[in-house]
């Protein structure tokens, strides 16, 4: 990190500029990621999930054996709060694709009073067509939310503007329901 000498700067304008690169900086590396199930991060920053056994899980006993999941989230509620056309989450997908995996799962909040999550949206490498970038910028990524299906994040946020990420909860990329090693990068959540 750099230090500033008495010299007067040239302009407010590059007074700004340089607390902006040193905040830039200052906050790089500051990321971090949890994980549940079985998952490996290597390198940094991408996490390949392996879902490679059958596994029972209570409370599904006459469903019989279950695929074991796995994920990724931030240590951060960053984005608790905030209204779902004011953020943006996107992940890079490689290796296995199955159904609804790996997938965003967003907690949302309706009535933006409580900490209520009244369901979760869905955003999964299926619903974006051939493209393995999933994120809620991208418009070929289509959005399931609760009863609705929406064309994208955009369509969703459009019809209701008053949702929010449900505060105090935590979105997370999960793989789940089908055997595989599925891998996600590039994660952003802001």
């Amino acid at each position: 990190m750099g230090f500033i000498t008495k010299r007067r700067l040239a302009s407010p304008a590059l007074a700004l500029l340089a607390v902006v690169a040193v905040a830039g900086v200052a906050s790089a590396g500051t990321t971090t990621y949890r994980t549940f199930g079985d998952v490996k991060e290597s390198p940094v920053g991408t996490f390949t999930i392996v879902s490679d056994q059958m596994v029972l899980i209570p409370g599904y006993e006459n469903y019989g054996p279950q695929p074991e999941d796995g994920g990724v989230y931030l240590n951060s509620k960053s984005v608790s709060g905030k209204r779902i056309g004011a953020v943006s989450f996107s992940f890079r997908s490689s290796g296995h694709v199955a159904g609804g995996a790996p997938r965003f799962s967003l907690p949302i909040n309706t009535d933006g009073v409580s900490n209520k999550v009244a369901f979760y949206a869905f955003i999964d490498v299926n619903g974006c067509g051939s493209d393995t970038f999933v994120s809620t910028t991208n418009s070929a990524c289509s959005v399931n939310a609760g009863s609705e299906v929406f064309a994208n994040w955009a369509a969703f946020a459009a019809a209701h503007p008053s949702y929010r990420v449900a505060p105090g909860s935590t979105p997370f990329i999960v793989a789940d329901g089908a055997l595989g090693t599925y891998t996600v990068s590039d994660i952003v959540l802001r």
